[in-house]
């Protein structure tokens, strides 16, 4: 090891140490990569029918200019060419027909397959190991290592003999064939290996053991990692019923071919000095690929593991008497004056590097979701920025530049009467930047938001009715279909189904669910049936519940064809039906309360939270924040629903604190001043307590009517005295009329002065 530049580098050798320090810039002049010049390392991304094998291989040699080797693409594009042994043919025969020279075909640089092999392959079967190995070799432009290590192998066969001839004859070896500590001979290549240009990934191939060790040993290509596409995880999905649905075929013959893929595919990971890794085939290309080159890349930049990194300080807890009483020696003395942790921030400071660079707003982070990267901190506002950070935090992590800092958002906020309007305007004519109404905005949002939740849940309900109404009518027809089975026999013909579904009973029920009754025709069209065809009740219904969407389809078509041929009769009538019936349901639900959503308070509370940032997003740039936020308070509510409703909590959940918040206060009788008035609310009492006092019951009513200012508790006081001067409608008003209450004729203090209170 050694240190230089504040870091630590490791080396192989004491020689390659000694080398770097005595020239580091030299090895310092780039950053270090796996693509380097004169780097020629070679990976495999394998996995069962080879699925995403060829994109992830693509997307990794963009990322790091390597060759992509796609054996199936190579082997599918050579049976577009001519056969080798085919053109070699063709030149002998133009050569024994013509003096001189024959003519030659140009020679291609893409691969080539013999005619034996283009038959097997057109037969489905699987590539030779010999046809696997030369496809790779053309790929790569090491075809000569195929003959060289060829003629390796035997001029070592022939030592081998000459050895064992020796020691049978009872003679010493022969001089020119030198041999290991156990007595191998040691012979050398009749001529240097080819080697790949750059670095290169082979996708799909090799899927065995024996297909990467004949790789290895007749071509000499060494392998840095092999990445298997793997299922992980606790809770896998079923193999064979991912893959079926993926398009790979019918579960069962998916699964059958799925088992020896599997097997093959393991046989590597048993092989001794191959690195293999696992890749989950359930996740996004984006985050395999990741996966990818986090094992490939040792360079890649990544979050420090916590039980590697320096533990992160915490200057809130630091105390200074403690941290004193520790640097002090036996004789009292200080001997190093200790100094408050500082906590090495990334150029991020403590703000949310996630948020920062997703939604430009600057969110404090959390201490629970502190990371070190590059020997800095992070803080991260909450779980899934975490987990963002953690999975690419290069994307989030300024490179040479610092942050460019959002513009400024100033929240004001108080209670009622604090005159929160007033200073928005102020602020935002002194700043001149716009003032923005938060409540109303965000309640737009939230009850669009929930409309579409509404929405989304009928239309759910819908389909579940109808589906369950259409197994119904499909089981009644199983039966139908059954019974008409006379001899039990389980076919039918196709006239007989034409005339079960032509029954009254069951045809009307067809017509519901959209079934074409009127043109069966349709139905034997979908599932390939001719006019003569006899088939299994089963097959038929199974036919009818898979091809049931595209029958609907079908008899719209036609029915709109029909419509069109009509001349659109009766769309009037139909148009003024639909708004007849609309007309009919808003008239049945103008009393009825909200309608259910259908969410739990987690989930309504999520919903609110994404609301406030979609209000709130990177689109909103200076202004100033009118933070009244007070709608809810003649609204009764949970209190778990009115605290996930407050203001604070929604900022806090959706990553949007401002940068600056005022709370302007005020006192009690300022507030009511400002928002009320006290003479006109007098004024109504005065008006009411007259009328009680002359035991006015009909000018009572109509100045309750009226009235806005007088609260509703002393409203509904009048009101009761307005009743007892009414009497009953059978025995009329009371005789003589009661007097009314003191505090409704002659109160003792004013109402403002209640209402102050």
């Amino acid at each position: 090891a050694a240190e230089y530049g504040g870091a630590v580098f490791l080396f192989a050798d004491a020689a390659k140490q000694r080398r770097f320090c005595a020239w580091p810039k030299m090895f310092l002049a780039d950053e270090p990569r796996i693509n380097a010049l004169g780097m020629r390392l070679g990976y495999v991304i394998a996995g069962p029918f080879g699925h995403g094998c060829a994109a992830l291989a693509s997307r990794l040699g963009e990322a790091y200019g390597f060759d992509v080797v796609d054996v199936k693409a190579l082997s599918e594009r050579a049976l577009e060419l001519k056969p080798i042994d085919a053109e070699v043919a063709e030149v002998a025969e133009a050569a024994e027909g013509e003096e001189g020279e024959a003519p030659v075909e140009e020679p291609t640089d893409e691969p080539r397959l013999f005619k034996a092999e283009q038959e097997a392959l057109q037969e489905g079967k699987e590539l030779g190991l010999d046809t696997v190995v030369r496809l790779v070799a053309a790929a790569l432009k090491v075809e000569p290592n195929i003959e060289i290590v060829k003629q390796h192998g035997l001029a070592v066969e022939e030592a081998k003999r000459a050895l064992e001839a020796a020691e049978a004859a009872g003679e010493e070896k022969p001089s020119h064939i030198a041999v290991d500590d156990s007595g191998e001979p040691q012979i050398e290549l009749a001529e240097p290996l080819c080697v790949p240009a750059r670095g290169f990934v082979l996708c799909g191939t090799p899927q065995s053991a024996e297909q990467i060790q004949a790789l290895q040993a007749r071509l000499r290509l060494d392998f840095e990692r092999v990445m298997i596409m793997k299922f992980l995880g606790d809770e896998p999905p079923e193999p064979a019923e991912f893959f079926a649905q993926q398009g790979f075929g019918e579960q069962e013959e998916v699964g059958a071919l799925l088992e020896p893929q599997m097997a093959n595919l393991e046989s590597l990971q048993g092989l001794e000095g191959l690195r293999v890794e696992e890749v989950p085939i359930v996740a996004t290309e984006h985050e395999q690929l990741l996966h990818i080159r986090k094992l490939v890349d040792p360079f890649y930049p990544v979050v420090l593991d916590p039980a590697a990194a320096a533990d992160v300080p915490d200057p809130d807890e630091w105390d200074e008497e403690a941290a004193i009483a520790a640097a002090t020696d036996e004789d009292g003395n200080i001997t190093e004056k200790p100094e408050r942790p500082v906590i090495p921030w990334g150029p991020c400071g403590p703000y949310c590097p996630v948020t920062l660079k997703e939604d430009d707003w600057l969110t404090p982070g959390q201490k629970d979701y502190q990371h070190t990267f590059g020997n800095k901190v992070y803080a991260l506002a909450n779980e899934k920025a975490s987990e963002a950070f953690i999975a690419e935090p290069s994307l989030f992590v300024p490179v040479r530049a610092a942050p460019t800092v959002p513009p400024p958002r100033l929240l004001v906020t108080g209670p009622t009467g604090a005159g929160v309007a007033k200073q928005c305007e102020l602020l935002s004519e002194a700043y001149r930047i716009p003032v923005f109404r938060v409540e109303e905005s965000w309640r737009k949002e939230a009850d669009e938001r929930l409309s579409q939740v509404i929405a989304a849940k009928k239309q759910r309900e819908k389909e579940e009715a109808e589906e369950a109404e259409r197994q119904e009518v499909f089981g009644q027809l199983r039966e139908m279909l059954q019974e008409s089975d006379g001899e039990g026999s389980g076919s039918l013909s196709r006239e007989k189904v034409e005339e079960v579904i032509a029954k009254e009973e069951i045809c009307d029920r067809l017509r519901k669910i959209k079934f074409p009754v009127s043109n069966p025709q349709k139905i034997f069209e979908l599932l390939e049936y001719d006019e003569t065809a006899t088939f299994t009740i089963d097959d038929f219904m199974a036919g009818c519940l898979a091809k049931s969407k595209e029958l609907l389809v079908a008899e719209e078509e036609e029915e709109a064809g029909a419509k069109a041929e009509g001349g659109g009769e009766g769309d009037e009538e139909g148009e003024a039906g639909g708004a007849t019936a609309e007309g009919g349901d808003e008239g049945g639900e103008e009393d009825a309360g909200p309608e259910d959503d259908g969410l739990d308070d987690e989930q309504r509370e999520a919903l609110y939270v994404e609301a406030m940032r979609a209000v709130l997003g990177r689109h909103r740039g200076a202004c100033v924040i009118d933070g009244t936020f007070f709608g809810d308070l003649g609204v009764e509510l949970s209190d778990e629903m009115a605290a996930a409703r407050t203001l604070q909590n929604l900022l806090v959940k959706a990553r949007r604190l401002p940068d600056l918040t005022i709370i302007l206060r005020c006192k009690h009788d300022l507030a009511f001043s400002n928002t009320h008035d006290a003479a006109a609310i007098d004024k109504e009492d005065e008006e009411l307590c007259e009328l009680a006092k002359a035991q006015n019951a009909a000018g009572l009513r109509a100045k309750l009517a009226v009235v806005h200012l007088v609260d509703d508790e002393r409203k509904a006081a009048f009101k009761a005295f307005a009743e007892e001067l009414e009497g009953t409608e059978e025995d009329g008003p009371p005789d003589p009329l009661p007097e009314a209450p003191e505090d409704l004729s002659a109160p003792e203090e004013k109402e403002s002065d209640r209402a102050r209170r």
